[in-house]
């Protein structure tokens, strides 16, 4: 986001599971779509425009008010 955004003021998100257990912001996933691809035959798109994307919709929908810095 900081790439895409080099203006917004961020912060750590909190995270939350289904099942109501909080996950430390900083640990490291990684998502493995090849069951996708090979099952589905989906392109997946590069995550930097999946984040770019994301951001901008929850800023247009009113999810999140970004702060600028300054």
């Amino acid at each position: 986001i900081s790439k895409q955004f080099p203006r917004f003021e961020l912060s750590l998100p909190k995270t939350v599971t289904s099942s109501g257990q909080e996950i430390n912001p900083k640990a490291k996933f990684h998502n493995d779509c090849k069951k996708a691809k090979s099952v589905l035959g989906v392109t997946i798109r590069p995550i930097e425009d999946t984040i770019r994307d994301v951001v901008e919709s929850s800023i247009e929908l009113g999810v999140v008010s970004p702060r600028l810095r300054g």
